[in-house]
């Protein structure tokens, strides 16, 4: 594989028509004689050299000479303007040297770049009377506009021409030399190269913050770069795009619905249109004769025209599935899927990157390079490696001897891109075309061992989504974070739960304001908890709400007055009833009553001392009677059934804990999701003032609030314990963990999966307005679905949270949705996302 730099042959340099014609001049008198048929002794050139810091250039004479290997080994080269070469020969007969022509040749060419003829004193010196520095001020080619030897045409080749009464076999000698590149740096460009001004490929809601985000990712991976900016090829770079956007109606989350608003595909693409801008800048180092590197100053115009080639390839995901934690289903999904059209030539050979097709920037018109003016001369499409491009580097300016591009990856969760930006091989290596090849990056490399380049590590492509996970105390069991965090993570989504000590800030911010929006919002609530609250109110107690009137922390949201406080004075004129004005002919209870009242202190004002023990000490057929008067007069007095009442209670403590937690998102003051848990809405104060908290029959309520935001922010409720009650005791005998992972998913726009059937026939628990055509139909085990056993989202939700285009898919699995942005769509069974 051809060495860098390449192999010198003969061939490279041809004839120049100058030559042919010094060739053809005779020897004979000196011209400067005067004296005719003077016979002299002829002169000639025995050999000529170049010189730099101690090493010193081959002289050659045979035109047929064996080829030069490639590599530097043996090769004399110098970094032009800042090396000083001594150009020097020796000759025969030097006393008798008439004129002696230097010539300059660029490989491939027959016409010599530069030409100087010294006479015979300037030739017999041996040398030229200054050292030379690669430059030629009398140059008028075109491809040196800095009259200077540069990278972009070497190797060269410097040759002696003896005049007049030279000998013949010491007419010419030659030496070659190389302006070479010696190592390139990839460093950050730093935020300060992104463009001022709106992006026309982010919507305006987004605009504002997008461009900060960005700012703050370029800021984030610079400190991940080396003191010197550089980056480290074995690093991994996690670029993490804020995707702070939420469900704020039902069928955002059922992509082919015909009434459907908004998708995830969409809101992703307004948010970050073609992807974040990252700037990468390459300092290039000439090769110095002492064998280091020189970048800059007035040595970066040797670069000349010389293309650099900027190329990327990414990490094969199919391969990794298994090491990410993937089940079988899941694997199986998105090897079908990530296979689409993987080798067709118009991207890196294998990406498994998300294609054009889907959303990405694999295989389409959307590229990942574009044009960074401050850094890069010159741009000039691949024709063969449509996916790279050629930058031309800057020769002057802040940024001398520097190349960089605009790099730009999808949006699209766990794309991965590895930048290289790779010298040009010389004359003897292809040139830079001899890169512009369909290959694999691997193979590039091995075809080109040599070769100086630049390489960043891994970039990967997340969605990061902030939620505050909010306990009402420390009394409420802590639901699992990281095992929630570790399944969303495995489609690209990073769960943002923000540190301790902010976690611990946003809980004492509750704290301290619980009871003020509690009041507040008890007194109006908004139009979605008017209902409920306002038949409700009175049953709430007015004070000391986070604390319930305990002085210690409470794992229930909200104190009210039980059913039998509510109820105790109509249970009492029950009693008294029975006791007092039922007609009997023997009355018992009326008798044991008059005994009661002859007791000292003992007052028809203070009767209920007798009158609820002696209701609890009835038998159960009497107390039955008790109970028949008591409906009766819970009824005409409109009173609700222990029931009715606990459960209307309930639903007014969850839009009372949604109004709080919306409080609280408001006041942290960041677009976002709160997850506010508490085990169980409302406990009952009962009449002896214990308190007693049920289970909760509400599992998890999502999404609530974001509407109103736009989508920008949402309210998670949470009503259950981490560690799960005795079977069959409570509704939910799930886990807060897999509650939070299941809404967290509606939040983001998935919507309810069919159930597994289990042995006994029939699927268990299956969720409303669940749709088979927006899930992987062969998983029956998403945990988007009510089936307990399900632990995982499936390969079909996988792709959707990465952002991949799953518009398109109809309610009934065929036909399009109104908003396809030209997608091609993604099918719930996996076999049809292959190649077509």
């Amino acid at each position: 594989m051809p060495e860098y730099p390449g192999p010198i042959a003969p061939a490279l340099f041809p004839d120049s028509a100058l030559a042919v014609a010094l060739g053809a001049v005779s020897g004979g008198g000196s011209s400067r004689s005067g004296v005719r048929g003077c016979r002299k002794l002829r002169w000639g050139i025995r050999k000529i050299t170049l010189s730099c810091k101690g090493n010193t250039s081959t002289s050659y004479k045979d035109p047929n000479h064996a080829g030069i290997a490639g590599g530097k080994a043996g090769r004399f080269f110098f970094a032009p303007k800042y090396d000083s070469v001594k150009v020097a020969w020796k000759l025969k007969n030097k006393e008798n040297a008439t004129t002696l022509t230097l010539q300059l040749f660029r490989a491939g060419e027959a016409t010599p770049i530069w030409s100087r003829v010294l006479d015979a004193g300037e030739a017999a010196a041996e040398k030229l009377d200054r050292k030379w520095d690669g430059s030629f001020p009398d140059a008028e080619w075109v491809s040196f506009p800095a009259h200077l030897v540069t990278v972009e045409h070497s190797p060269y080749k410097l040759k002696a021409i003896a005049g007049a009464n030279r000998e013949d076999r010491y007419e010419v000698r030659w030496t070659y030399f190389d302006v070479l590149i010696h190592s390139i740096d990839l460093t950050w460009g730093g935020r300060g190269l992104i463009p001022p001004g709106n992006r026309g490929d982010i919507d305006g809601l987004y605009r504002h913050r997008t461009q900060k985000a960005e700012k703050a990712i370029n800021n984030a991976l610079g400190l991940q770069a080396q003191p010197n900016g550089v980056l480290d090829p074995a690093d991994h770079y996690e670029v993490k795009l804020p995707c702070n956007q939420f469900t704020n109606w039902m069928y955002d989350m059922e992509d082919g619905n015909a009434q459907r608003k908004t998708t995830l595909w969409l809101n992703h693409e307004k948010q970050w249109g073609d992807g974040p801008r990252i700037p990468l800048v390459a300092k290039i180092y000439l090769a110095s004769a002492d064998g280091g590197g020189i970048h800059a100053g007035d040595s970066a115009k040797a670069l000349g025209g010389a293309k650099f080639l900027w190329d990327w390839e990414s990490v094969d995901q199919i391969a990794g599935l298994g090491a990410a934690g993937h089940g079988p289903p899941v694997t199986a999904f998105l090897t079908d899927s990530l296979e689409y059209l993987r080798t067709d030539g118009n991207c890196p050979p294998g990406s498994t990157n998300c294609h054009e097709d889907h959303g990405g920037k694999r295989g389409g018109a959307k590229k990942v390079f574009a044009r960074l003016d401050a850094v890069s001369a010159s741009s000039t499409a691949c024709a063969t490696r449509v996916w790279a491009t050629f930058e031309q580097a800057m020769l002057t300016g802040p940024y001398a001897g520097c190349v960089g591009v605009m790099f730009q990856p999808s949006r699209i969760a766990l794309d991965t891109y590895k930048v290289t930006v790779y010298a040009p091989p010389d004359a003897g290596g292809g040139g830079p075309a001899a890169l512009d090849r369909a290959v694999t990056a691997d193979t590039l490399r091995a075809d080109y061992p040599s070769l100086p380049s630049g390489a960043s590590g891994v970039f990967e492509i997340l969605r990061e989504i902030r939620i505050r996970y909010v306990r009402k105390s420390a009394a409420v069991e802590e639901a699992l974070l990281a095992s929630i965090g570790d399944e969303y993570r495995r489609a690209g989504v990073v769960l943002d739960w923000g540190t301790p000590a902010a976690r611990a800030a946003d809980e004492a911010r509750l704290a301290a304001n619980f009871q003020a929006w509690f009041t507040a919002w008890l007194a109006a609530p908004d139009a979605k908890a008017q209902n409920s609250v306002n038949a409700t109110r009175a049953r709430f107690e007015a004070l000391d709400q986070l604390q319930a009137g305990t002085g210690a922390d409470t794992a229930f949201g909200f104190i009210v007055q039980s059913w039998e406080a509510v109820v105790r004075p109509t249970l009492l004129d029950s009693i008294r009833e029975y006791v007092l004005v039922k007609p009997r002919l023997f009355n018992p209870p009326l008798r044991a009553y008059t005994e009661w009242l002859r007791t000292p202190g003992h007052t028809s004002a203070n009767n209920d001392q007798f009158m609820f023990p002696f209701y609890r000490g009835l038998s159960a057929g009497k107390k039955a009677k008790v109970d028949e008067i008591f409906e009766r007069k819970r009824t005409a007095a409109g009173l609700q059934n222990k029931a009715e009442y606990e459960s209307a209670l309930a639903d007014a403590g969850v839009q009372m804990a949604r109004l709080i937690a919306q409080s609280l998102l408001l006041d942290i003051g960041v677009h976002g999701m709160i997850v506010f848990h508490v085990e169980t809405p409302v406990a009952f104060r009962q009449i002896d003032g214990s308190i007693v908290a049920p289970n909760s029959d509400t599992g998890g309520l999502s999404p609530s609030t974001s509407a109103q935001w736009s989508g920008r922010g949402s309210v998670h409720l949470i009503f259950l314990p981490e560690t799960v009650p005795p079977a069959g005791d409570p509704k939910y005998t799930v886990p807060v963990t897999s509650v939070i992972k299941h809404e967290a998913g509606h939040n983001l726009y998935l919507c309810h999966a069919p159930a597994a059937s289990h042995a006994a026939g029939g699927p268990k628990n299956q969720a409303p307005g669940a749709c088979k055509y927006l899930h992987d139909q062969t998983d029956l085990l998403c945990l988007m679905n009510y089936d307990q056993r399900s632990d995982h989202l499936c390969g079909y939700c996988n792709l959707k949270l990465r952002g991949w285009g799953t518009v398109g898919q109809g309610e009934d699995g065929t036909k399009p949705g109104p908003i396809d942005g030209g997608l091609v769509k993604l099918w719930q069974d996996a076999a049809q996302n292959r190649n077509p």
